[in-house]
């Protein structure tokens, strides 16, 4: 005779409640045995108090026995949900051991790589126009000894002097050279007419050669100053910074954006500078750059509380060479000096950068010459070997 019905184990089975090891069976029996004596001993309390004291007895044991059954099926359960087969947990343990940290060292490699070919070309742009400020500060040399050679004879510096001596210089279109000797208002300058005046600022005491913001536009100016009597002779040389300067560092580089006008409210302004404190930083409030604004067309940017606007674009991003020839945008700050204040500005101009890997890989490696390729195939067959390495391990 069956003391369950056989529609009600069925069901049970299939919920995962009907018990399969004799442990569990052996708990069942035991749990229904406790529950009855103590059923009995309650009802037999107040009718035969002897009795229900021999069953209390039982009670106890029943349900103790109940209680270590019932730990080892907890136990067993437990130990079904929460350890894994071992392969499984050798599974999870490559995982952690070996993707992981693999798939991290990949992430920073080519976060460090995007880093290095963005500072990079950064690195290129600024010594080309390095390059460029040694070049007129050799040709600014050379008027300004020519000029002292002639003052020796004649004494006094005048504007056919100056048109004469600038002939030497190899920039006639775009240079403007003025000279001052004793009085700072009185420029002997020769240059293109379009060039604007400038003046003589108080900080020019020794040689320099800087980006310089004169207005609202930005200048390469190199001073030569030359200790002569009765007064000391300066010469200045100054060449606007802009497309057309930018676009023969482009040409062998990619597209470069420079973001060179100060923004206050919808115009144009000169930055309101202010010599540093000792200690503080000059970029603390970082740089943002912000595309197509609303209502407004190309870039902003936000560095050390000024806006900058776009100013001019020269050149343009190089076609790709393959699939993996991606584009690297960068922005770099350019320091500028302030005319004729003479306050530095870590970063009083900004310029973006937009190349790609492959003009720079031309660039880093164009003194290597056939040595570079040996050198990237080399790279290539570790790289292969590393993952060969890496999916037999998987």
């Amino acid at each position: 005779m069956r003391l369950i019905p056989l529609e009600l184990e069925s069901k049970l089975r299939e919920k995962g409640l009907w018990p399969q090891t004799w442990t569990a069976r052996a708990a069942i029996y035991v749990l229904a045995l406790d529950v009855i004596a103590f059923a009995m001993q309650m009802l037999m309390s107040r009718l035969f108090p002897a009795v229900a004291g021999r069953l209390g007895g039982w009670v106890s044991f029943l349900s103790g026995l109940a209680i270590l059954l019932l730990a080892i099926l907890g136990f067993r359960w437990l130990r079904s949900q929460i350890l894994w087969r071992l392969r499984n947990k050798l599974i999870v343990t490559y995982v952690f051991i070996g993707v992981i940290p693999v798939f991290i060292l990949v992430v920073m490699s080519l976060t460090t790589l995007y880093l290095l070919l963005g500072q990079f070309a950064g690195y290129v742009m600024t010594t080309e126009i390095s390059a460029h400020l040694r070049s007129m500060q050799a040709s600014n040399k050379a008027v300004a000894n020519e000029l002292t050679r002639r003052l020796g004879r004649n004494g006094e510096l005048s504007l056919g002097m100056m048109a004469e001596v600038r002939s030497m210089d190899p920039d006639l279109s775009r240079r403007q050279v003025c000279g001052w000797q004793g009085n700072p208002s009185r420029p002997a300058c020769s240059g293109p007419s379009s060039a604007a005046p400038f003046v003589l600022p108080g900080f020019v005491q020794d040689d320099f050669q800087e980006i310089v913001r004169d207005g609202d536009a930005l200048f390469l100016r190199t001073a030569t100053v030359i200790k002569t009597k009765p007064e000391p002779l300066v010469v200045i040389s100054s060449e606007r910074f802009d497309q057309d300067f930018m676009s023969g560092i482009a040409k062998g580089l990619g597209e470069i954006i420079v973001l060179g006008t100060i923004r206050n409210n919808g115009a144009t302004q000169v930055p309101n500078a202010r010599p540093l404190l000792a200690g503080e930083d000059q970029n603390k409030q970082g740089i943002v750059i912000n595309e197509g604004p609303a209502g407004r067309s190309g870039i902003v940017v936000s560095a050390e509380g000024q806006q900058f606007d776009e100013t001019f674009t020269a050149g343009s991003v190089p076609a790709p060479v393959s699939g993996l020839d991606l584009e690297i945008t960068f922005p770099a700050p350019l320091q500028v000096r302030q005319w004729p204040g003479g306050i530095e500005n870590r970063v009083g101009a900004l310029v973006r950068i937009r190349t790609r890997v492959s003009v720079l890989y031309e660039r880093l490696f164009a003194a290597l010459g056939d040595y570079a390729q040996g050198i990237e195939y080399i790279l290539v067959v570790v790289a292969i070997g590393f993952g060969i390495i890496v999916l037999l391990a998987l």
